[in-house]
């Protein structure tokens, strides 16, 4: 393992999971769980096209020993309510017994989550943090403060520049210092 690298993060939207029959998903999985052998944390990218299937993707690769589950919104068909949208990812960060991070990426689900729905799910205890690649909580500052003093603030762990090409940067923020500290405690006796 390289030293300077902090994660694995597999099955993500570069990763061509929504190609994969479920069958090369767990293999990889499983693989990289393996490989890895606990020297650093392991993110898995468990996006389908409906609420059912990504709790189904995120309960196998937490049964597969992943350290987090990385969740986009449904893809294919657009989710333009936000409050359906932030229900989809209450109800699998409600069925798993992993961490979660949002995975805001309109370009692949065309379902953006707003700044407003990013600051409620940051409530949810078991929500610690953001994968941007939709602009949310990107700032050439490297934070994000959203409205209400009690809100929680988004510190960008780790951002890209924009690429000439004029992408909105991609973006790992960690959600809310209580929630991150529930979910650590909670999964350190794992």
């Amino acid at each position: 393992m390289l030293p300077d690298v902090d994660g694995v993060f597999v099955l993500g939207s570069s990763g061509e999971f929504a190609l994969l029959e479920d069958t090369m998903r767990a293999e990889l999985i499983n693989r990289t769980v393996e490989r890895v052998e606990g020297r650093r944390p392991v993110y898995v990218g468990v996006g389908d096209t409906g609420t059912r299937r990504t709790i189904a993707n995120a309960r196998r690769a937490s049964r597969a020993g992943v350290d987090a589950l990385v969740v986009c919104g449904p893809f294919y068909y657009p989710v333009t309510d936000q409050g359906a949208l932030r229900a989809h990812f209450e109800a699998v960060a409600d069925a798993v017994d992993r961490p979660v991070l949002l995975y805001n990426i309109p370009e692949n689900t065309v379902s953006a989550l707003t700044p407003d729905s990013v600051v409620a799910l940051a409530m949810h205890p078991n929500i610690v943090g953001i994968k941007d690649s939709g602009g949310t909580c990107s700032s050439s500052s490297g934070s994000w403060k959203p409205g209400p003093a009690r809100s929680p603030s988004c510190r960008v762990a780790n951002s890209s520049p924009l690429s000439r090409s004029g992408r909105v940067p991609t973006a790992w923020c960690l959600l809310s210092r209580t929630s991150r500290r529930r979910a650590s405690r909670r999964y350190a006796t794992r």
